[in-house]
């Protein structure tokens, strides 16, 4: 009980700063690792990207001169590592050890910036407010505790707020930024308008929903930010910063802190900021063209949220788009749009890019990781032909996106190379390259499409803004067709004489046109919430993905051009929220300087000590479930840049000193596990004439030893995700063990156990409860090699089988679990989970069931007070049962009994969020009858979510403790 109140303390108060403790993965290990030394620190990349390398240095300079000034604080100097294997465009900052890590391959967004100068601006504002925390008294833990120190105190600070302000910095000092892009608000607008008013509570803005969609903490936090700037000046922020770190014994030292200055709470904020949010957006011109939308779904969407993207019409009675929502895992569809019926064409992996469809084909490009190495990963193009209904892939670990049909089956995508390099390729009908076509290397491109011959438009990013290029043929010069320009223009389409393209127009993302001959812009449509995106049949229809109140539709639009001035397009978004500070205008006159680098070695940089604590523990120990104890004594925490080396070690005392050394190596494809414990106990004695009651402690220390060494391999692209692990455990310890066969004691126990464990899982729609259909299997056989006559072997086998249940979101759960004992002098313990309510047993073998029916109940989305927040309520009936062949003791010795066991019963359960924290428990109350005896039993379960308190992976994993 009290490591179950210890966990549950610790679980509590955890913090998370970006991720403590945080590893995202490997580089492959072939990589060469080259590192420049910075003005603000050292620059760590792979040995082909020194230009890239050099480019994202040019940004960080700049970042650095204008980020600090609104938090009135000059970051010390940090790592950053530039990882360009990666086609998942991402970066974050953590703390423990302290570094920025980013993926250099751009977003195909609608920024009209490059990725690298908005991820400079954004990351370095993490920086700042991060080592703004490094003061008072956690610059006094920092001596104590080392770099943890200041995760604990970022702990302090709401997530919505480190996002939300890096958001708005990069929306600030930049002309692109998300704060500029109707798309990055338009949730929002849409639900204030539609409700004339906001109908959630402020926790369900900031803590989720699974009854609707909401918008994560990064649009969340842009608001709250945003209007706090525009209204209270972001002294509100650098103040409650410096109270965060002065006071934190006030518990809430960043809610004092705007109570103090603004006289609000964080709640009184968002009541604020989304009353002048509403009052903004009702502000607007009449929608000259509305009542000519015509959608062609019926809007019958309740109790959920759903999305038709991409939207194209095959012909005038079949419609093909790319739908979402809450119920479903998100899928390629047909409607039928006479009948009104859908049909399910293909569920397809993450998707990298847009879907682009014609007559015959849907073409897109999808996730492919490796293996092995998380930061080794593709975007592969596959086809899915209508009138064959079959899906095909056509190209095989490539960095392709943004597919296009042109003449004869050709396809034209991007491919961004891993060294920054940008081309428009050519691929024949079977994925063949034949052609590709090199881009400026100042020229990020991020969108293209067919023009009305034979040739290729490109939307690309660049320092001076977007740039629309038209490439006439495969071997022309292009021409620039408009730009630069900092606009969010995105989803271009040519038809006949006119670029069709969306882009930001009063808080909305709307349909504009150019004529390609006069030059003259136009605007098309004037919806009443905006479009997400849209194409152009054969007959010139525009078919658009139209938002309305509970998600978005597929409609007509008329095709109506409104000229505007030409002028228009050429002046920049204005943002949500404006400042008095005006983005820098020197990015596009600077010349990129060359840098000097030079080997990183690994050998010099293997550890890296960032944390330490004057008591020692394993804090891993801590999180997987396992055994721990706390004792007197140092723990230090190491963590190498590259994040190929995690180690610990420590000193402790309990009946006796002890040296303690953990250490997990991932530079290889195997990934080894190492630890070694001296002392902190004497060595147990078992059994024997020495040891007739049960064991005594021998005058020497123990010393234990473990280890595991695992090959993973991890399949992740399509709608099944998969891994395999083999591997081995082992364990030695100097226990001695009395022999009764040779009456003697044993010296050193040695314990192996190779292992094969894989799980084959459908992805998991946001309401589902578990996978639709899925199998896990685990069997390993565990044995004592050199004390075999003494200990014998134990096979164990698990596995497990994911069904859909009767409804919607509903899951079935059939699992077994075996495992036999070829006994020798001592009984091993058992390691099977026994039927609820029934206690645990020695046998020689056991075979248990169980069937699991789990079941949403409600959505509640209820608060109660800032301490607890109801977010769903769901139940789960069970039957499990039992055969085990068990020992008894006689006066005759052990015998083998079989006992039939079985129980059923009910769990309901809430999944809970507490002090408006973004981690996710579950409490839960279960009540069984024992079938044999018919006695009842009563237990309360709180569990949490692993992946949302220490970033372990992007499912929920959920840890459960029976109260």
């Amino acid at each position: 009980m009290h490591k179950q109140l210890l966990i549950i303390l610790l679980i509590l108060f955890t913090t998370d700063a970006a991720g403590q403790y945080y590893s995202s993965g490997q580089e492959p290990s072939w990589v060469k690792w080259r590192m420049h030394k910075a003005a603000f620190g050292r620059v760590i990349f792979s040995d082909e990207i020194d230009s890239l390398a050099a480019t994202f240095t040019h940004y960080m300079n700049y970042a650095l001169e204008v980020v600090p000034k609104s938090l009135v604080h000059q970051p010390r100097k940090f790592p950053v590592i530039i990882h360009s294997n990666s086609i998942l465009s991402n970066g974050f900052v953590s703390w423990a050890p302290k570094r920025m890590e980013i993926v250099s391959t751009p977003s195909f967004d609608a920024s009209p910036e490059p990725w690298l100068l908005s991820l400079a601006v954004h990351e370095t504002r993490h920086i700042v407010q991060i080592d703004k925390l490094n003061s008072g008294l956690f610059k006094l833990g920092y001596y104590i505790f080392g770099e943890q120190s200041v995760g604990a105190a970022a702990g302090l600070v709401p997530l919505w707020f480190l996002e939300g302000d890096a958001v708005f910095s990069e929306t600030e000092h930049t002309l692109g930024g998300r704060g500029r892009q109707a798309s990055f608000y338009q949730i929002y607008r849409t639900h204030l308008l539609s409700r004339n008013g906001s109908e959630y509570s402020y926790d369900k803005w900031l803590l989720g929903s699974y009854k609707n969609h909401i918008p994560n903490h990064y649009h969340f936090g842009y608001q709250m930010v945003g209007y706090a700037n525009l209204k209270y000046g972001s002294k509100v922020w650098s103040n409650a910063l410096n109270r965060v770190s002065r006071q934190p014994y006030s518990i809430f030292p960043f809610y004092f802190s705007l109570k103090k200055d603004i006289s609000l709470s964080r709640k009184g904020l968002y009541i604020e900021a989304f009353n002048h949010l509403n009052t903004l957006w009702k502000v607007k011109e009449v929608n000259v063209y509305m009542n000519d939308v015509i959608f062609l779904i019926k809007n019958n969407i309740k109790n959920n949220h759903i999305e038709y993207k991409y939207p194209f019409l095959i012909n005038d009675s079949t419609l093909i788009a790319f739908k979402t929502s809450l119920n479903n895992v998100s899928k390629i569809t047909s409607v039928d749009l006479t009948t009104g019926k859908e049909k399910t064409i293909h569920h397809p992996g993450y998707i990298t890019e847009r879907l682009s469809s014609t007559e015959d084909y849907i073409y897109w490009t999808q996730y492919s990781s490796h293996p092995r190495w998380e930061y080794l990963n593709y975007s592969e193009l596959w086809r899915y032909d209508i009138r064959k209904n079959s899906a095909q892939r056509l190209s095989l670990r490539t960095r392709y996106f943004n597919p296009i049909e042109i003449d004869n089956g050709y396809v034209a995508l991007i491919e961004n190379t891993n060294d920054g390099k940008n081309f428009i390729t050519i691929l024949e009908e079977n994925g063949e390259k034949i052609n590709s076509i090199p881009l400026p290397s100042t020229l990020e491109i991020k969108e293209i499409c067919k023009d009305y011959s034979n040739g290729i438009i490109a939307r690309c990013a660049s320092p001076n803004g977007s740039v629309i290029l038209h490439y006439r043929n495969l071997e022309s010069i292009p021409d620039t067709i408009l730009g630069p320009v900092f606009r969010d223009i995105s989803n271009i389409t040519v038809d006949k004489n006119h670029l069709y393209f969306t882009m930001t127009h009063q808080f909305k993302e709307e349909v504009f046109s150019l004529d390609l001959i006069s030059n003259n812009i136009y605007r098309v449509s004037d919806t009443e919430y905006g479009i997400s995106n849209f194409s152009i049949s054969d007959k010139g229809s525009i078919v658009a993905s139209v938002f309305v109140k509970n998600g978005s539709l597929p409609a007509l639009i008329p095709n109506i051009k409104v000229p505007v001035l030409d002028t228009f397009i050429f002046e920049p978004n204005e943002p949500l929220y404006s400042s008095n500070n005006k983005p820098k205008d020197f990015i596009g006159d600077c010349e990129v300087k060359t840098i000097q680098s030079s080997k990183y070695s690994h050998i010099r940089n293997l550890f890296n000590i960032h944390s330490w604590a004057t008591v020692y523990f394993n804090p891993l120990d801590i999180i997987s479930g396992n055994n721990y104890s706390i004792y007197p004594g140092v723990t230090v925490v190491s963590q190498n840049l590259t994040s190929s080396l995690v180690s610990s070690f420590g000193y402790s005392y309990n009946q006796t000193h002890g040296f303690h050394a953990h250490a997990e190596w991932m530079g290889w494809f195997p990934k080894i596990s190492l630890g070694v414990d001296v002392g902190n106990k004497y060595a147990i004695l078992s059994g024997g004439p020495l040891a007739t009651d049960s064991v005594i402690f021998q005058n020497k220390p123990l010393v234990k030893t473990s280890g595991r060494i695992r090959v993973p391999y991890m399949i992740s692209s399509g709608y099944l995700l998969s891994e395999i692990n083999i591997g081995v455990k082992f364990s030695q310890e100097n226990t001695a063990t009395w022999n009764y066969i040779e009456e003697s004691y044993t010296e050193n126990l040695f314990g192996i156990e190779p292992y094969l464990s894989l799980y084959l899982l459908t992805r998991m729609a946001h309401r589902d409860l578990r996978p639709k259909f899925g199998i896990y299997l685990y069997s390993g056989e565990l044995s004592s090699p050199t004390q075999g006559s003494v200990f014998g072997t134990s096979f164990v086998a698990l596995g497990g089988v994911y069904l859909p249940g009767l409804f919607s979101n509903h899951s079935i759960l059939v699992n077994g679990q075996w495992e036999h004992q070829k006994t020798q002098q001592y009984i091993r313990s058992p390691r099977l989970i026994f039927p609820r309510g029934h206690p645990s047993m020695l046998y020689e073998s056991a075979f248990t069931s169980s069937f699991n029916y789990s079941l949403p109940i409600a959505y509640p989305d209820l608060p109660v007070g800032p301490i607890l927040y109801l977010k769903r309520f769901f139940s789960n009936f069970f039957f499990d049962s039992a055969l085990v062949n068990k020992y008894s003791r006689t006066s005759q010795g052990m015998i083998v009994e079989k006992e039939t066991l079985s129980s059923t019963g009910l769990e309901v359960n809430a999944d809970i969020n507490l002090f408006r924290t973004p981690y996710n428990y579950r409490l839960g109350y279960r009540v069984g009858i024992n079938l044999e005896t018919n006695q009842y039993s009563h237990s309360f379960i709180f569990s949490f979510d692993l992946s949302s308190i220490y970033g372990l992976s992007s499912k929920e994993v959920f840890y459960n403790i029976n109260l």
